[in-house]
């Protein structure tokens, strides 16, 4: 993993200080929480990245941008309830994995938009 940051000039995040202290790592963040929401919190704040956060954009297999397609270019590819219940969908170009607004896409938003209100009190706790 230091090798990869090194050579690729990316940020190494982590919760190893052994990792951290060797001389290949120029750009490295010591993540303090051991919680996986709070580390998200804690990264988008040190790096005050959260006005950047794109979601449901990318793959969640391959991290390509996803593009809309229409449903009937896709139809023969739905499960019958998903065929039934949904309509607006969107494909991976190089992976080819489809996505919609489904049960998991209200979680996800959940999620999201219980992450932007704890940044915003962490935010002004400061």
């Amino acid at each position: 993993m230091a090798e990869l940051a090194s050579n690729d000039g990316r940020v190494l995040l982590t919760r190893d200080r052994g990792l951290l202290m060797r001389r290949t790592i120029e750009f490295g963040y010591f993540i303090r929480s051991m919680d996986a929401k709070r580390q998200l919190v804690e990264v988008l704040q040190q790096y005050e990245l959260f006005h950047q956060v794109r979601p449901f954009e990318r793959c969640l297999r391959c991290n390509e941008r996803l593009r809309r397609i229409e449903k009937i270019q896709i139809l023969d590819r739905l499960e019958p309830l998903t065929q039934k219940y949904y309509n607006e969908f969107s494909i991976c170009s190089k992976c080819d994995k489809i996505f919609w607004k489904g049960s998991h896409y209200e979680r996800m938003q959940g999620f999201i938009n219980n992450l932007k209100d704890q940044t915003l009190r962490s935010t002004n706790n400061e």
